[in-house]
């Protein structure tokens, strides 16, 4: 379980950029400071997005003793919101973060998470939200909902073809090179973004 957090600001000494981030743990002798002078350490070393030599402090810190009763999922997403809001707080000429934590939290944790607070409501006597919309025809349960506007954003939705449509589908995707961008980008995000790493060889990272 984890202990508490502290979400720390970071501003370059020559250039003035800002960097925000967040360190947690789960040892029931966890201190924030130390925390974040080994992730501050760590930083230094490798540094960020190249830069090295920063001014470091910490602007919020919180024992879980001290936060309103919730699981450890609920209290992930705790952090990445207030890592989020601080990171936001940089004017954007400033910032040397590009991606929010909110969207490197995990989507099964967020299911799980979900699905509990759901099954609470539905215990307490309610219905869960789900039930709700089918029950009053709402969202995707709509009679004029549109199936096949979402799939607009993010390509071709091909579980709401047939087979042979979905089949051509596929392969148009393959051929524009839309499956091969996202690939790009999800290995960008895990192993460049959310490490803090800048990879002269990877086009997204010198791009950004």
């Amino acid at each position: 379980m984890i202990q508490g957090y502290a979400i720390y600001l970071r501003t370059h000494r020559e250039t003035g950029k800002q960097y925000a981030g967040a360190v947690w743990g789960s040892n029931l002798s966890w201190v924030a400071e130390s925390a974040c002078a080994r992730r501050w350490r760590y930083e230094d070393r490798k540094g960020i997005r190249g830069l090295h030599a920063f001014d470091s402090v910490i602007v919020y810190q919180e024992r879980r003793a001290d936060a309103p009763p919730c699981s450890d999922g609920m209290y992930h997403i705790r952090i990445a919101v207030d890592e989020a809001a601080a990171i936001d707080a940089i004017p954007p000429h400033q910032q040397l973060n590009h991606v929010s934590p909110l969207l490197q939290l995990h989507l099964s944790s967020l299911s799980e998470e979900v699905l509990r607070i759901g099954g609470e409501r539905k215990a307490r006597g309610g219905y869960a939200s789900g039930v709700l919309h089918v029950k009053l025809k709402l969202g995707i349960f709509a009679p004029d909902y549109d199936k096949t506007a979402p799939g607009k954003i993010g390509g071709v939705r091909t579980h709401l073809l047939h087979p042979n449509q979905a089949k051509e589908a596929g392969l148009k995707n393959v051929a524009n090179g839309h499956l091969s961008r996202i690939r790009r980008f999800a290995a960008h995000r895990r192993w460049h973004v959310a490490r803090n790493i800048t990879n002269l060889a990877c086009r997204l990272c010198v791009e950004h």
